[in-house]
């Protein structure tokens, strides 16, 4: 028999912590209008037997006017919508009723009579005409294709078989065939009930995936052509996948259910098979606790066991969801929030836990972090960042609206996203940093990936707010802090907008004045402003030189205008004595302990401070 197959100028912040791009969009409910989706073909049930065995779904005229939307652009002689051939009479046998033979009889016609005689619905007809040589919608067809309509007696080591050339013989056969492959199940390579290895390509090399067929139609479509597609072929819907990639049974699941919508006959037949398929599989739902009910949108139906709920849509099909993950998906609102399921659940890989697709999103469950829904670019975002094997790990909370775009949450970062911008990855002290400021209400999205700076310093654009620099720093060496404004418009806070002032003894009144006019003698090692870490100053020296630069306060005030100090610090090019930074930070996974040092990056802030009268 033959196998057919188709071988077909924003503010730059500097931060010292890895930043990726990756584009997105925000988070949305889902479409639940569908068109053929290659990745929900299910290839242990292409079709089911109710849907391709009826033979009364399309009389002549249904054909006829299906023939001419479909082939519009065709006009020639040999178009099915023109084509008549005379047909001659088959007596009935075990497998076909009579077919009365008459000259000149339309393609249509010979379509919907083979059906009617043969059990075989039209529709199934029509897609093996496309799928096999384009004939459906081909704007030049020629004798050659019409000889070998359907592929029938043509394998792919050898010459097609002359006996069965002409269309109405290979649309007889082939329906013939059908039938015969329903009668005598167990006489075939791929059987009904039982786990068949089905080859991916011609070529043994390419391998096999183990496929359990629920339906004697499937099976029989196997017997016809018996590859299955591989994930390339699956990505590339109509498209061309890779080497080892065959298209015929994937091109007639997406041309049937395009043109005539899903491959599946009712929801309660097909939640039931669905249950059957998993106990044979060794997942056993237990006792029922509902029947199927058919009551979610566009008219999808739920069944329920005491392990899980199998949901069913036209075309998603039906698809089990158990444990926590359905506990959350209906906590959230069920269907009509993120659509139907499009899987089972799935162990996810490396990072132990499961998770389940919907048409609007995915739910990931792990042990630590329970179920958590991420959803639309977000979703597409952090699986192109190695989902939760990734840096990122699982979700722990759902996407947030933040003003002007979306975040999602995971154990080791935060995606933030906006329209402008698409969806950015901060982690760790970076992320803390970040969000202290204000986040995206106050200097806006990261818009592109980390790069390289001076100083092995690292840098990322904003779409708004101040800037700071990081830098890897020398052994032993100190991080301070200043900031630099891009821009005329560009806010420049003064010192105390990094880092708090620490608390000073007050001066006697008979005393001299102190240098920083706040103060007398020696200073108390504390947090200083020239520090952008939590520091010490370590000696008098470095005291003096932060005492210039020092603007007392209680609280950061990251939008005040600079103290005169400070502008004093700045034009000076000397650099402060280093002292190694006693502040923990997040590690890049969201962590905590020892990372590795930082250095913010820094205007230089060192300065001898003047000396007042009398000191």
């Amino acid at each position: 028999m033959r196998s057919r197959l188709r071988l077909l100028a924003p503010c730059l912040v500097a931060l010292g912590l890895a930043l990726a791009f990756v584009a997105g969009s925000s988070p949305q409910q889902p479409s639940l209008h569908e068109s053929a989706d290659a990745r929900l073909f299910d290839p242990g049930n292409i079709i089911s037997d109710s849907v391709f065995y009826d033979p009364a779904t399309m009389d002549t005229a249904q054909v006829q006017a299906f023939l001419e939307r479909e082939g519009a652009s065709c006009t020639s002689s040999l178009c099915l919508k023109n084509l008549r051939q005379d047909t001659w009479t088959r007596a009935a046998d075990g497998y076909c009723g009579t077919y009365e033979g008459m000259a000149g009889e339309p393609a249509a016609a010979i379509i919907a009579k083979v059906g009617r005689a043969c059990g075989i619905n039209p529709q199934v007809l029509l897609v093996l005409l496309q799928k096999e040589q384009s004939l459906v919608r081909t704007s030049a067809p020629t004798e050659e294709k019409l000889r070998k309509a359907v592929g029938y007696g043509c394998p792919d080591t050898a010459p097609c078989d002359a006996q069965y050339y002409g269309f109405y013989n290979q649309l007889y056969n082939a329906a013939h065939r059908f039938q015969y492959y329903r009668a005598h199940p167990g006489s075939f390579g791929h059987r009904v009930g039982v786990v068949n290895n089905v080859r991916y390509h011609p070529n043994a090399a390419c391998g096999t995936v183990p496929v359990y067929i629920q339906n004697q139609a499937t099976a029989g479509l196997y017997n016809y052509t018996p590859y299955t597609p591989n994930r390339a072929a699956l990505d590339a819907g109509y498209g061309t996948g890779d080497g080892c990639s065959a298209y015929g049974n994937r091109n007639f699941y997406l041309y049937f259910t395009d043109w005539f919508g899903s491959t599946q006959a009712s929801g309660e037949e097909s939640i039931r098979g669905k249950y059957d398929q998993l106990k044979a599989s060794g997942v056993d739902l237990g006792a029922p606790t509902t029947g199927v009910i058919c009551d979610l949108p566009n008219g999808g139906c739920r069944g329920s066991w005491q392990g899980g709920t199998i949901f069913w849509s036209r075309y998603t099909g039906a698809h089990v969801v158990r444990g926590a993950i359905l506990q959350h998906f209906l906590a959230l609102g069920g269907v009509p929030f993120l659509g139907y399921p499009t899987g089972d659940d799935t162990a996810a890989p490396v990072n132990p836990g499961y998770f389940t697709d919907f048409q609007g999103g995915s739910i990931y469950w792990s042990q630590a972090t329970g179920a958590r829904e991420v959803r639309g670019n977000l979703l597409a975002a952090w699986r192109a960042k190695g989902a939760q094997s990734g840096v990122l790990g699982y979700p722990v909370g759902g996407d947030e609206a933040v003003p002007g775009g979306f975040r999602s949450r995971f154990q080791g970062g935060t995606l933030y996203w906006s329209q402008a911008t698409g969806a950015r990855m901060i982690r760790g002290a970076l992320l803390q940093r970040y969000e202290a400021a204000g986040g995206p209400r106050v200097i806006g999205f990261p818009v592109a990936d980390e790069r390289p700076t001076a100083r092995s310093g690292a840098a990322v654009d904003l779409t708004g707010g101040p800037s700071t620099g990081v830098r890897r720093p020398a052994r032993g060496s100190s991080a301070g802090t200043s900031w630099r404004p891009t821009g005329s418009g560009a806010r420049r806070p003064g010192c105390s907008a990094t880092r708090p002032a620490t608390t000073r003894p007050t001066p006697p009144a008979s005393g001299p004045p102190s240098r920083a006019g706040t103060s007398t003698g020696r200073r108390r090692p504390g947090r200083t402003c020239c520090a952008g870490r939590s520091s010490t100053a370590t000696s008098p020296t470095a005291a003096r030189r932060c005492s210039a630069s020092r603007r007392p306060t209680t609280s950061p005030r990251p939008t005040a205008a600079p103290g005169p100090r400070c502008r004093a610090a700045r034009s000076t090019g000397r650099r402060p004595r280093a002292h190694t930074s006693s502040a923990a930070t997040s590690s890049p996974s969201g962590g905590s302990g020892a990372p590795s040092p930082v250095r913010w990056a820094t205007r230089p802030v060192t300065t001898r401070p003047r000396r007042t009268a009398g000191t």
